[in-house]
C-alpha cells in the first residue's frame, strides 16, 4: 500500500510541474473578487496579483505551496498536492481578519485636535532606490509627544527615471510598531490604498486624514508595496521601476523593514558606505494630536 501511494505522489508531481495554475480570489462572505490580492509561493520569491476580476495566473514548477494573502484578510496556505484538477479554475475564498470585523470608525466630532506637525527622517543624503513589484518596505515614525493622534498626511520623496520598464503603483499601508518583535505589528487599516505616482521628481503628498487612521503612542510604521495593476505577466523579476522611491542617511537606528509579498518582515535598514551612520526610507507624515 505504502509502495502505491508513493507511486501516485511521484506522477502527481511529474504532472503537477510546467502545469499553468489558474485561479480567482473571492471574498469569504460576500463572494466578491479580491482585486490585488496577492499569490506567492513559500519556497521561494515568486507570485503574482489577482486582476479586477480576483484572477489569477501561475506557473508551477516543482514547489510544493502557495500563500494567498490581502489587506483586512486572513492568509491562506494551499499545498499544491491537494489542486486535483489544473484544467479547472481554483477558487480560493478568504476569510475576513478579527481586527477588520472589529474595526469601528470613531467621529472627529467627539475629539479636538492639535495644528499638524511633520514627522519622520530628514534629507540629508538621497539614495535613489528601486524596488521591484510584490516587494514592501515599511518606516517607523516614532511619537514624540507619546500621545495620540490621527494621520493627516503621508509624504513619498520620488525621482524620476530616465530608463524604466514599468511604471509604479502603491499601496500605501499603515501598521502598529511591535515594541516586542521591533518591526511593523498589526494593520491599522483594512483596505488598499492604490496610489498612481507620476515620473518626476517631487515630493508625493497623499491625504488621508478621511481614513482616520490612528497614530499610536509608540509610533506608526508607514508601509509601500510596488503593485502591478497595469501590465500582463510575465514581468522581469528585478524591472526597473518608475519613479525611484528615495532613501536617506540617517542615525544608527534600525526604521526600515521589508518583505515580498506579504511574508516575513526582514530589516531594510543597512550600513552606509559614504557616511558614519545608517540608511533609511524617506517617508514623512502629517499628524494631529489629540488635544
Amino acid at each position: 500500500m505504502k509502495i502505491y501511494i508513493g507511486i501516485l505522489i511521484v506522477l502527481f508531481s511529474t504532472i503537477a510541474n510546467g502545469q499553468i495554475l489558474n485561479g480567482i480570489v473571492t471574498d469569504f462572505d460576500t463572494n466578491l473578487p479580491m482585486h490585488l490580492a496577492n499569490v506567492t509561493f513559500i519556497e521561494k520569491d515568486k507570485g503574482t496579483y489577482t486582476d479586477l476580476a480576483g484572477k489569477f495566473e501561475l506557473k508551477i514548477n516543482n514547489e510544493k505551496q502557495i500563500l494567498i494573502s490581502s489587506v483586512g484578510y486572513k492568509s491562506l496556505i494551499v499545498n499544491i498536492s491537494e489542486i486535483k484538477d489544473f484544467e479547472q479554475i481554483f477558487n480560493i475564498k478568504l476569510k475576513p481578519s478579527a481586527e477588520k470585523l472589529q474595526e469601528v470608525v470613531i467621529s472627529a466630532k467627539n475629539k479636538k485636535y492639535t495644528s499638524s506637525k511633520k514627522l519622520g527622517e530628514s534629507k540629508r543624503l538621497k539614495i535613489r532606490t528601486s524596488l521591484p513589484f510584490g516587494y514592501e518596505f515599511a518606516n517607523l515614525i516614532h511619537n514624540p509627544k507619546n500621545q495620540e493622534g490621527i494621520v493627516k498626511q503621508v509624504i513619498l520623496n520620488l525621482n524620476k527615471s530616465k530608463e524604466y520598464d514599468y511604471l509604479a503603483t502603491y499601496n500605501i499601508k499603515f501598521y502598529e510598531y511591535d515594541s516586542i518583535t521591533k518591526e511593523p505589528g498589526k494593520l491599522l487599516h483594512f483596505k488598499n490604498l492604490v496610489i498612481n505616482p507620476e515620473n518626476k521628481t517631487y515630493q508625493l503628498k497623499i491625504d488621508v486624514e478621511e481614513l482616520r487612521v490612528t497614530f499610536p503612542k509608540n509610533g506608526i510604521c508607514i508601509g509601500v508595496e510596488i503593485v502591478n495593476d497595469k501590465y500582463d505577466e510575465p514581468i522581469k523579476s528585478m524591472a526597473i521601476i518608475a519613479p525611484r522611491i528615495n532613501f536617506t542617511h540617517t542615525d544608527l537606528k534600525l526604521l526600515t523593514w521589508s518583505r515580498f509579498r506579504n511574508k516575513e518582515w526582514k530589516p531594510r535598514t543597512r550600513k552606509s558606505q559614504m557616511a558614519k551612520g545608517f540608511i533609511n526610507g524617506l517617508v514623512k507624515i502629517m499628524v494631529k494630536f489629540e488635544k
